[in-house]
């Protein structure tokens, strides 16, 4: 009976990777998104904002769709130049409205700077 449920876990593990290989619709697999009212408030309706991230979870992401070394990007080295205290760094997804998402720079619910990232399908 363990190798049996051994076995399920296993198919199971493997249908997992292969779902989240093959792509998603929405760039927001791992990371947890804010009431739609918070993106409307950042300026962008039609889309959705993440809670907010710290910087070695925006570097993480980044690399997750696909940029290798987003710590040498130039509007990546702005953004960390320029955060102040109380700036906040939200993932930005507009998949679905505009076919791209985002990293930004927020400051006062102002979105002060932007980093794109790619979407491997």
């Amino acid at each position: 009976m363990y190798s049996a449920t051994r076995g399920s876990v296993t198919i199971l593990a493997a249908i997992a990777a292969t779902v989240h290989a093959a792509g998603c619709a929405s760039s927001d697999a791992n990371v947890r998104m804010e009431p739609q009212s918070v993106a409307k408030r950042l300026g962008e309706p039609h889309c959705k904002a993440s809670i907010p991230l710290s910087q070695d979870e925006v570097l993480t992401e980044a690399r997750r769709w696909g940029d290798p070394n987003p710590q040498i990007r130039p509007e990546w080295v702005k953004i960390v130049a320029d955060m102040r205290p109380g700036d906040q760094l939200r993932m930005i997804d507009c998949v679905r409205a505009k076919h791209n998402f985002y990293f930004a720079h927020i400051r006062n619910y102002s979105i002060l700077a932007k980093m794109y990232t790619a979407i491997l399908d």
